[in-house]
């Protein structure tokens, strides 16, 4: 028996407890329901007291506000019962949705129902564009003077600026560097026309322009740095070269493997004239980065070259005759004195 009664236990406990589940799910969706009910806006429940005053009211409002923009003046209003009508005709679908949005934020509107047609006419389509663009035109006239002064004024500072930076005793005077000195002048005169262009934009009343031109050239300006990453890391050398000043034109130096005569450094090379009378360029990345060996630096140097001599000849012979040669030239210091050493040939290869 009681294993007969078993299955119908478990028949009769999923039975009460599917009832239990279905009953909190009518609940919980009465209780969700009651919710949504009460969080109806407030702003949604129509008034029951509309007639026609508030509709008199509501379309002398709206159609106030219509003819005080530009666009709305051919718009026509009907309310009844609160709910608003537009008719008419618009030039654009902006005007249109323009209407209807100022139109249903009036107090005691119920519902908008916009039917503006589009106005097609091409002269009521040209008409307002040759209107703006003879006010614009109107405006450039009338701002000419200004421009004139701005322009005369910029045109003022840029020449001062020449002036002052055209003289280039001052500035060497001033560095003895000539590289230095061409870039404090160029900075000098750089800053001048910047000055001299925001002060024309301000007596033209057109600084938001700056800031526009100034916005794109710092973009247009990243990019186009990283276009020429080269040549910016060629003038940052030159200028802590010139800084640092480790040769003066005239030195002979030795840089990468290239000896010569410093002729001048440029914003992105060095020029020196080897001793074949060749024209080198090296560039300012390149001297800065590699060894440079300055031989003018030092008025005292120490040479050092090989002779060959023959297995036959005396080795004494040979050092005493170029002790004595180098000790008749002029530019040989006594002090330290030359030296002469012998290697074999096998231990010189």
């Amino acid at each position: 028996m009681p294993r007969r009664l078993l299955p119908v236990g478990r028949r009769l406990f999923l039975a009460c407890t599917a009832l239990a589940f279905l009953f909190l799910c009518s609940v919980g969706t009465a209780q969700t329901g009651a919710e949504s009910a009460a969080a109806v806006p407030a702003e949604r429940v129509i008034a029951a007291g509309s007639d026609a005053t508030s509709d008199a009211r509501i379309r002398r409002r709206i159609q106030q506000i219509f003819d005080e923009i530009d666009g709305l003046n051919e718009v026509r209003v009907d309310v009844i019962a609160g709910v608003v009508k537009l008719t008419g005709q618009a030039l654009e679908l902006a005007t249109v949705e323009k209407a209807r949005a100022l139109a249903a934020r009036v107090e005691g509107v119920v519902e908008v129902r916009q039917e503006i047609a589009l106005n097609t006419d091409v002269s009521a389509q040209v008409s307002p564009v040759l209107k703006r663009m003879s006010d614009r035109l109107a405006q450039i006239v009338a701002g000419l003077p200004l421009l004139g002064v701005g322009l005369i004024v910029f045109a003022l500072i840029a020449v001062l600026a020449w002036w002052l930076t055209r003289p280039r005793a001052f500035w060497t005077r001033i560095a003895p560097n000539a590289f230095i000195s061409q870039l404090m002048r160029q900075a000098v005169l750089l800053l001048a026309l910047m000055m001299g262009s925001v002060i024309a934009l301000e007596l033209m009343g057109a600084t938001g322009l700056l800031g526009t031109i100034l916005g794109t050239a710092g973009i247009a300006g990243l990019a186009f740095g990283f276009a020429i990453r080269d040549t910016v890391e060629n003038y940052v050398a030159s200028i802590i070269l010139s800084l640092r000043q480790p040769f003066s034109p005239g030195d002979f130096i030795e840089i990468d493997g290239q000896q010569g005569h410093v002729a001048r450094m440029t914003s992105r090379a060095t020029i020196l004239y080897s001793p074949d009378g060749n024209h080198v360029s090296i560039p300012n990345a390149t001297v800065f980065k590699q060894v440079i060996i300055n031989f003018s630096r030092d008025p005292q140097r120490r040479f050092q070259f090989d002779i060959d001599i023959d297995a036959d000849d005396s080795i004494e012979r040979a050092i005493s005759v170029i002790t004595e040669c180098l000790a008749g030239l002029s530019f040989v210091l006594p002090e330290p004195a030359a030296s002469v050493s012998v290697a074999h040939a096998d231990s010189v290869r």
